[in-house]
């Protein structure tokens, strides 16, 4: 036989990475040789199954990336018990002043900024919860950008997540709006504009790219270029995120220029807040995208940031 290695310099320097045999296995309607991975480990990595890609690999413990989605689903679910008690104490302190004011003829108010980022708490939680739930039912059976089943639910986790966000951003600025110091309203339907548009082209748009990637064959360079683009759309996108949020937040300076009420203070101090947030994804994210878009050896080990996300 000509070649009847599993080795590739661009993954591993030794047959399967140690951890498995290079045997002559089927794969769909072709034999080739790929890696039989030992009990315990695996190739199969999301977007790439690494048995049979090229050279092969069995790189990953099937225990590490269990503990992985363990931790997530912890994290997560203490995050939503609390997320869902913080909820229930800010509705009762709401009744408490409603009927004050009731009592002594105000108006009730429609909407309150601390609500609206509790009920974007509980959904982050909840859609990480219940993602790291499927992975750990599921275990490597079901991979993103492979699968179609967790592919679906893993883009709309993430497309509903920077929708929440978006929401938020939107009933900020529309609380904002109706105040009568706000002296630019023009700047906030601005902001809004650009709130819109971040979440259109940086966000929804990207995650259409796992989809198209189920229906590429295995270790096809189709595949292989779908993977690239969501890792360097991931860390562009990010970059124009922030670069949209610096955007979002100059109209929003300009529109509460010398604002001191308690109330709208608090508004913009809590949309303030997401040009931190924005600026931490991106200088952490961005270099990881790219690094797992052009470092070979970096990707089969996407399955191990996947969890990342949804802390």
């Amino acid at each position: 036989m000509a070649n009847i290695t599993c080795s590739d310099p661009d993954f591993a320097s030794v047959d399967c990475h140690g951890n498995g045999n290079c045997e002559l296995l089927s794969l769909g309607n072709l034999s080739k040789h790929m890696c039989n991975c030992s009990d315990g480990w695996t190739g199969r990595s999301d977007w790439i199954n690494m048995e049979a890609y090229k050279g092969g690999n069995c790189h990953l413990n099937e225990t590490g990336i269990l503990v992985c989605w363990v931790i997530l689903l912890t994290i997560n679910f203490i995050a939503l018990i609390t997320s869902i008690k913080s909820f229930k104490a800010i509705l009762e302190k709401e009744k408490k002043k409603a009927k004050r004011k009731k009592k002594g003829g105000g108006k009730k108010k429609k909407a309150n900024n601390v609500r609206i980022y509790s009920i974007l708490g509980i959904q982050t939680c909840f859609f990480g919860f219940f993602f790291a739930l499927f992975k750990i039912i599921a275990g490597q059976d079901q991979l993103v950008g492979i699968d179609l089943p967790i592919t679906l639910f893993y883009s709309f986790t993430r497309i509903s997540f920077y929708a929440a966000v978006v929401y938020a951003q939107f009933a900020m600025l529309q609380l904002a709006t109706g105040n009568a110091m706000v002296k630019n309203k023009a700047g906030l339907v601005r902001a809004r504009k650009i709130s819109l548009y971040k979440f259109i082209i940086c966000d929804a748009s990207i995650q259409l790219i796992p989809i198209i990637s189920t229906f590429m064959d295995a270790g096809s360079s189709a595949r292989e270029t779908c993977y690239m683009a969501l890792n360097i759309s991931g860390g562009v996108g990010l970059a124009i995120n922030f670069w949209g949020t610096l955007q979002m937040n100059k109209a929003i300076e300009a529109a509460f220029d010398g604002a001191s009420e308690g109330r709208l203070k608090k508004i913009k101090d809590a949309l303030a807040g997401t040009v931190k947030q924005a600026k931490k994804a991106a200088f952490i994210n961005v270099p990881l995208f790219f690094s797992f878009a052009f470092i070979k050896k970096a990707w089969p080990f996407w399955s191990m940031m996947l969890p990342l996300q949804y802390v």
